[in-house]
């Protein structure tokens, strides 16, 4: 780069057109991401196998979640299917009715900044009566003289 004189570079920067060589870098990103809006909230239906998780992040990040609670961002294993903006969703499979489930989800900025603490989300699976409970149930209920 050819050295300019300081009143050079006084005109470039009053012009508006100061080079970037000139140009003070800003400060550093020493921030993780802030974790927000996880879902599923509240009791899934009856008979739910599989529901989409999400949460949304304040910058762009790459987010990961865990079974298992206090799991540091880099022995994750889990990866959201969607992630790398500010929005993140991953698909949950296997769920069972009556179960409660809980998944902690970490992010890292592309600074390096990774979130030290979990951002948890928990929700129960509802418990469906099977009909051949209810039906017991009312034929219960008919033999006691109560309908």
């Amino acid at each position: 780069m050819p050295v300019r004189s300081q009143e050079t570079q006084w005109h470039l920067l009053h012009r508006g057109h100061l080079p970037k060589w000139l140009v003070p870098a800003g400060p550093a990103d020493t921030t993780p991401p802030v974790i927000s809006n996880g879902q599923p909230a509240g009791t899934l239906p009856a008979g739910t196998t599989q529901t989409s998780m999400s949460v949304t992040t304040n910058e762009n990040a790459t987010c990961r979640w865990s079974n298992t609670a206090f799991t540091v961002y880099a022995a994750m294993t889990n990866a959201f299917a969607t992630t790398g903006q500010t929005s993140h969703s991953a698909t949950l499979t296997g769920l069972v009715n009556g179960q409660a489930y809980t998944r902690y989800v970490r992010c890292i900025d592309p600074a390096g900044n990774a979130n030290t603490a979990d951002y948890v989300i928990s929700f129960p699976s509802r418990l469906r009566l099977l009909r051949r409970e209810c039906s017991l149930s009312c034929e219960m209920a008919s033999k006691c003289g109560r309908r």
